[in-house]
């Protein structure tokens, strides 16, 4: 059965590679990056030695070493966390769409955990073991192959913690209500940091995390380091440290499969409880704003963020983003980064119209029927999601304002508004021309559907490439400003991204327009066929 599973997900894959040829682009430029990590990774050998000497590169083992410790312990927190955060999980094969079949707890759980490597974060991340494996092939073949084990066990700990996290969210945030308590557990937990970071001793930090060196030290001693300290431990001779890494990462493997054993037999159990519904009163947005058509589709783009929690999770991310800021500038005592962190989230904010239409999905038909014109439609979702970022980049501004000079501060505004209307204007086109397979809405917001990373990756690329155009003159203009403190570069920045960022506004949602009107029905079938 576990072999029947896994068949299933290759078939899954070939039909994507057959209907998407950008898919199969993404695999061969993944495979080639596959084969430049395990390149990379005996140069890296080549270059240190076995005793803490340097190579020609400048190299010490002792930094590669560490630099392997973080770099592993990073690839453990991404699979963990990364779907939650950000790109979502493969939602092909689910618990719920095995129940059905007579499967042993055992069989969904091998079949799961092997299907969740056959994909691209697989293949990459077996990519990255390898090369990791290859970077101690210096030390000697036994010492490479106790490496490999160790990224092998490694990945496995990756593996075995994201299905920890989904399985164990999807009990909580099935429903609307659950991701809203989700949602502020994340930012209740960002906004406890900052108070904590603020007041822990500055130099005990410093000392901790000085340097790589340092820091990986602690690491290697956690759950997500140890599989990748195994190597250094073996070319040390540190026999007890050995020990401790093995132990540490047994005791990971074994208390993840049973918490997971938990979480599958929980899920396993068809709910016999009916599904609850909400009642709301009032008309929410729709009471708020001007009885048009255009106010109609604000309203209707900010209920969706809200209420909907695939757009409600990137919202609680560009929300974190800034509080992060704030949290680093609490401990550093520097504010003005923060605005780089702002930037990101406005840019994400701007991004997601992209997959405005695709979320939409069958209900896009209630658009066609209305016979709402195109341009009313990228206008309303404009004002939707101007709505959700300026208020972000004022907060953000008026906090920087505390410690940079004002001109700065302006010039700073110029880049916020040329960022956003760079990636609004981008998305008002490219979403009436690419429909992304999304995760349906009663799928959650940690689900991904097949085929979706690839032109996930190409539409966000895109509208980041709009932005950047569009901004380029007020961050070359703000360089200046912060450099020289002129005010006739602060006042260019504002006046480069008012003419620039209006510029391609009007473009984005006239052509964007244009487009929707004519490819209307167009769009409306590939709804139905990713449906």
């Amino acid at each position: 059965m576990v072999t029947a599973i896994l068949s299933a997900k290759l078939a899954l894959l070939a039909n994507d590679l057959r209907r998407r040829r950008s898919q199969l682009v993404v695999w061969v430029v993944a495979s080639c990056l596959v084969v430049a990590m395990v390149i990379a990774g005996f140069a890296v050998a080549g270059s240190t030695g076995s005793t803490g000497s340097t190579g020609s590169t400048g190299l010490d083992d002792d930094f590669a070493a560490a630099a392997g410790v973080l770099a592993g312990a990073s690839l453990i927190v991404t699979w963990a966390l990364g779907p939650v955060l950000m790109f979502g999980a493969d939602s092909a094969l689910t618990i719920e769409k095995l129940r059905g079949y007579p499967l042993r707890r055992w069989q969904v759980m091998a079949g799961l955990a092997l299907s969740s490597v056959l994909g691209l974060p697989g293949l990459l991340s077996l990519g990255f073991v390898l090369g990791f494996a290859a970077t101690w092939a210096g030390s000697g073949i036994g010492t490479a192959g106790v490496a490999l084990l160790g990224g092998l066990l490694g990945l496995m700990i990756a593996v075995l913690a994201q299905r920890v996290v989904l399985d164990g969210l999807a009990l909580v945030a099935s429903t609307r209500r659950g991701t809203e308590i989700v949602g502020g557990i994340v930012l209740g937990g960002v906004l406890l940091a900052i108070p904590v970071l603020a007041l822990l001793p500055r130099d005990m930090l410093s000392g901790a995390f000085g340097s790589v060196q340092s820091g990986a030290t602690i690491v290697a001693v956690t759950p997500v380091g140890a599989p990748w300290a195994l190597a250094s431990s073996v070319v040390v001779g540190d026999t007890s440290g050995l020990l401790v890494a093995l132990a540490v990462s047994a005791g990971a493997i074994a208390l993840l499969t049973l918490l997971w054993a938990a979480l599958v037999g929980a899920r396993m159990k068809p709910s016999s409880a009916p599904p609850r519904g909400t009642a709301r009163r009032g008309l929410g947005f729709f009471g708020i704003v001007p009885d048009t058509v255009r106010g109609a589709i604000t309203a209707r783009t900010l209920t969706a963020w809200l209420r909907d929690p695939r757009y409600s999770q990137n919202l609680i991310f560009a929300l974190a983003l800034p509080l992060l800021g704030l949290a680093l500038g609490a401990l550093s005592g520097e504010y003005s980064p923060m605005i780089i962190y702002v930037v990101v989230s406005v840019l994400l904010v701007a991004a997601s119209g992209s997959l405005d239409v695709s979320h939409d999905s069958t209900a896009f038909a209630a658009t066609i029927t209305s016979a709402v014109r195109g341009r009313d439609d990228r206008l309303g979702r404009l004002i939707a999601h101007a709505v959700i970022t300026v208020p972000v980049a004022l907060v953000a501004l008026g906090i920087a304002a505390l410690q940079l000079d004002p001109l700065v501060v302006l010039a700073f505004g110029g880049i916020l508004f040329a960022v956003a209307a760079g990636a609004l204007a981008c998305s008002a086109v490219v979403s009436t021309l690419v429909v992304v397979p999304v995760a349906k809405n009663e799928e959650g917001p940690n689900a991904s559907r097949s085929g979706a990373g690839a032109p996930s990756i190409l539409v966000f690329a895109a509208a980041t490439a709009s932005a950047l155009v569009v901004a380029a003159p007020s961050i070359v203009l703000t360089v200046v400003t912060s450099a020289t403190g002129s005010p006739i570069a602060a006042g260019g920045s504002v006046l480069a991204a008012a003419l620039l960022g209006g510029a391609a506004l009007i473009v984005g949602v006239r052509a964007g327009g244009r487009l929707l009107d004519r490819r209307a029905t167009r769009l409306y079938a590939s709804l139905l066929l990713n449906a």
